[in-house]
């Protein structure tokens, strides 16, 4: 008599067989990235992942340069970190970080692409490959990798026939010779200035507290107060608001100027001052951190060098700097100068009223030929604009004010003007005034139109002298008694 087969117990074998499959699975795809990547690592020469490196040295029969990373104590120096290095061989020198870190990134990609076993070879016959591999002892093209737990050396050869591919011997295995690709091969071609930082300031523009500037167009004299730029031009005894966002960017762009060579490494020696003759001074600048006094202001001067163009007329040859602080003399791409050709009208406010004054703005005052005898005068009152001490039944368009206010406090001037260059117009213009609170006067300025084009002038100012404004503010200015009132209140 046959036995009845279990089912619950072939039911849970199944279960069982199913669940180990899943488990053999899951283990097998768990660990493969791990092992992918483990043995990507052994195609590497330089095998750095997660790994700090202390320093990099590049060796060549004519040059040898050790790079050293500042920031171990970060937990930073790994390939990708945007580390900061420095230049300890042949001289102790900052260095271009960015460019350190781009050498790196490239030490960290690199991968063998193809290997040539020579452990078979005899001494004889394997001399005589090293020699055309141009991997012999004597000719020395080497990189090594310092890291905190370890060293790699590898020595780079000839460019490998057919391929653009270059050999490569492992200091660890010189039984093999690998082919790498050719990308490295132009670090060791790279000079000590490609290497050291090139940067002639070390300075962000919200440090600097007050700053000179000499050129054709004369001199300009710039000071910080209570986070507000004055700027003045040559011997004037006043002061014009500077435009913050203006002068920022100048700084900044004078912050990131780069040498394009060191001519020298002493703006005083003998090679600089022949390099210097017959040169002219173009630019002088100079700045104050907020941690520096007067005495200890860095300058800049630019020399100009001229030789004779193709028609014969003086062209710039080049472009020297030197800065007091800097021992080099700095030679500059001839278009640095272009940054220093800022007139006074460059860093002038081009705002009428400051974005503080529009948002502080209580009452709003207009006078004129368009509004008789009586000026128009309204008010802000929780949130809402009403006639001062007129009807609160007459409602005005607040989107009309708020434009207005808007266009104002943008950069509306276009141009100084000044003298005859001030067009005629001025009688029949509209005086506007923005009191804050307790009635106090804050701006005053009286808007025109003359020609299709629109101006104003700061009747608060003692400078003679009105200002182009865009043309696009015509249509915000009330030209007419009821502009801001709305439609309804008009009917």
């Amino acid at each position: 008599m046959s036995r009845k087969p279990n089912w619950k117990i072939s039911f849970l074998l199944a279960i069982l067989l199913t669940g180990l499959t899943y488990l053999v699975f899951w283990l097998e795809f768990k660990h493969n990235p791990q092992q992918e990547e483990a043995q990507l690592q052994l195609k590497k020469p330089f095998p750095l992942k997660d790994l700090q490196i202390n320093n990099i040295s590049i060796k060549t029969n004519e040059n040898s340069f050790v790079f050293q990373c500042l920031d171990l104590d970060k937990n930073l120096c790994k390939p990708g970190d945007r580390s900061n290095w420095e230049v300890v061989s042949p001289i102790k020198l900052k260095a271009d970080s960015s460019h350190i870190e781009s050498l790196l990134s490239h030490l960290n990609k690199l991968t063998y692409k193809d290997t040539i076993d020579l452990s078979l070879e005899s001494p004889k016959e394997k001399k005589v490959l090293l020699d055309d591999y141009g991997l012999s002892p004597s000719l020395i093209k080497t990189i090594t990798v310092t890291t905190v737990s370890d060293s790699f050396t590898v020595k780079f050869g000839n460019k490998a026939p057919i391929t653009n591919n270059h050999y490569l011997i492992n200091e660890k295995d010189n039984s093999k010779v690998h082919l790498v690709g050719a990308h490295l091969a132009n670090f060791f071609k790279k000079p000590l200035t490609h290497w050291r930082d090139k940067k002639i300031f070390a300075f962000s523009p919200h440090e600097v507290s007050a700053f000179s500037l000499d050129n054709k167009n004369g001199t300009i004299t710039a000071k910080k107060e209570n986070n507000r730029w004055l700027i003045k031009k040559d011997n004037s005894t006043s002061y014009n608001s500077g435009d913050i966002e203006s002068i920022d960017r100048f700084l900044n762009a004078v912050s990131y100027i780069k040498t394009k060579e060191f001519a020298t490494e002493s703006k005083a020696s003998v090679k600089s001052k022949k390099l210097l003759n017959n040169s002219k001074i173009t630019v002088k600048f100079s700045f104050a951190k907020k941690d520096l006094n007067n005495k200890n202001e860095i300058k800049l001067e630019i020399f100009e060098t001229q030789k004779k163009g193709k028609k014969g007329q003086s062209e710039t040859d080049k472009l020297f700097a030197k800065v007091s602080n800097l021992d080099p003399l700095f030679e500059l791409n001839k278009t640095t100068s272009k940054k220093f050709l800022k007139s006074l009208d460059d860093f002038r406010l081009t705002k009428l009223i400051t974005s503080m004054e529009r948002f502080s703005a209580k009452k709003l005052e207009f006078a004129g030929n368009p509004f008789g005898p009586t000026p128009v005068i309204i008010q802000s009152s929780n949130s809402d604009w009403n006639y001062a001490g007129g009807s609160k039944s007459k409602l005005l368009d607040k989107k009309k004010i708020t434009s207005f206010l808007d266009k104002i406090s943008g950069n509306p001037i276009k141009e100084f003007l000044s003298g005859k260059n001030i067009p005629p117009g001025e009688k029949k213009g509209i005086q506007f005034t923005l009191k804050a609170d307790g009635d106090s006067i804050k701006r005053k300025f009286l808007f025109w139109k003359n020609k299709n084009k629109l101006y104003a002038k700061d009747l608060l100012s003692t400078k003679k002298e009105a200002f182009l404004i865009d043309l696009k503010l015509k249509n915000h200015i009330p030209w007419k008694k009821d502009f801001f009132e709305t439609k309804e209140t008009k009917k």
